[in-house]
């Protein structure tokens, strides 16, 4: 996958995100180019990041939403594995979203809460 750099506002660019529809099941990513951050949300709405670059390696575990953000002015290149039974729910992060949004804030990325 690529994504290019840019942001909208201040936040930037980034996948849709989704849990998957058999929700145990777990998936891998690992970075080629460039940087990110891997964006991860369980079902309490808990979220947190983990920095993604050349060689990194992130497990993300069945029953966790995940999207990914290009943090820098170069294109993010990932790979990604995961069972080909998991399938991908897209309509739970479309109708409610992530609790937090990664935006550029003094220049840096930075998780910023939602307001209800």
């Amino acid at each position: 996958t690529i994504i290019h750099p840019g942001r909208v506002g201040s936040e930037y660019f980034m996948t849709k995100g989704h849990f998957h529809k058999k929700s145990n099941r777990g998936e891998y990513y690992w970075g080629l180019k460039g940087e990110g951050m891997l964006i991860l949300m369980d079902r309490n709405h808990r979220v947190w990041v983990e920095k993604m670059y050349p060689g990194s390696l992130h497990y993300i575990p069945g029953y966790i939403a995940h999207r990914i953000a290009n943090i820098s002015d170069k294109p993010l290149i990932f790979e990604a594995c995961w069972p080909s039974d998991a399938g991908h729910d897209y309509d739970k992060i479309l109708y409610e979203g992530f609790s937090a949004r990664l935006m550029e804030i003094d220049d840096m990325p930075r998780l910023v809460p939602e307001k209800n």
